[in-house]
């Protein structure tokens, strides 16, 4: 029996208790091969919400529903894509709000810039349920 076999099954072994015994099951997660880090590269460069989405630190869950949130409120007030694109920027920043930091106005207050620079009424403009499900709240919270 060559004696390295011996030895690293015994490491193996080892390294299999300490792992049943800490929860570790020492397997590593996934990695990005190269090809999906470079599409999602492309996937941002192609996408200037996917920007302003990754530059507020926000996770991927919710995203294409916020999206399509902003993309309706855009249609109703008929802006240009310009303006769609500066209303989503808004969004993020004052509705939605950078992940771990405390957020200056409640989103539902008349005063938050947002309803004040886009001319919305919270109450009565905003599809609320539309937006706690793309946050991942559970129904029947309030914002």
């Amino acid at each position: 029996m060559a004696r390295g076999g011996f030895f690293s099954r015994i490491r193996s072994a080892a390294s299999a208790v300490r792992g049943f015994f800490t929860g570790d099951s020492g397997e590593q997660p996934p990695r990005a091969t190269p090809r999906e880090s470079r599409d999602r590269q492309r996937a941002r460069e192609r996408d200037p919400y996917l920007r302003i989405w990754d530059d507020y630190n926000l996770n991927r869950t919710g995203y294409l529903q916020h999206k399509e949130l902003i993309e309706d409120m855009a249609a109703q007030y008929d802006l240009d894509r310009d303006d769609e694109e500066e209303m989503w920027d808004d969004y993020l920043r004052w509705i939605v709000g950078k992940r771990g930091e405390h957020q200056q106005y409640r989103r539902n207050d008349l005063q938050n810039p947002f309803w004040q620079k886009w001319g919305i009424d919270p109450e009565e403009q905003f599809d609320w349920h539309d937006w706690r499900e793309a946050m991942g709240y559970p129904h029947g919270n309030r914002s």
